[in-house]
């Protein structure tokens, strides 16, 4: 998970994610994190995706909606997913 603004020694935070995604990736996303693979994994800010967590591939970018991938209704949800797996 990004810090919501940069730290010393993280390159990657919320906020720089969200100006250097804009146009590459639907605009009612927000990239919280990544998969240490260069996919992004992202919560939906508004309508029919608010609340949920998907992943976005990098190598699927060319096909617009289909590089998304749904991993969670709720950020709660998916935490307790990555926690338990951890």
């Amino acid at each position: 998970m990004y810090p919501a603004v940069p730290r010393p020694g993280i390159v990657m935070s919320v906020l720089y994610a969200r100006q250097i995604m804009a146009e590459r990736m639907p605009g009612d996303l927000l990239v919280i994190g990544d998969d240490q693979a260069g996919n992004l994994i992202c919560l939906g800010l508004g309508g029919s995706r608010l609340g949920q967590v998907y992943r976005w591939d990098h190598e699927l970018e060319h096909l617009g909606e289909r590089a998304l991938t749904f991993l969670a209704p709720t950020l709660d949800a998916f935490l307790l997913d990555v926690s338990v797996e951890a």
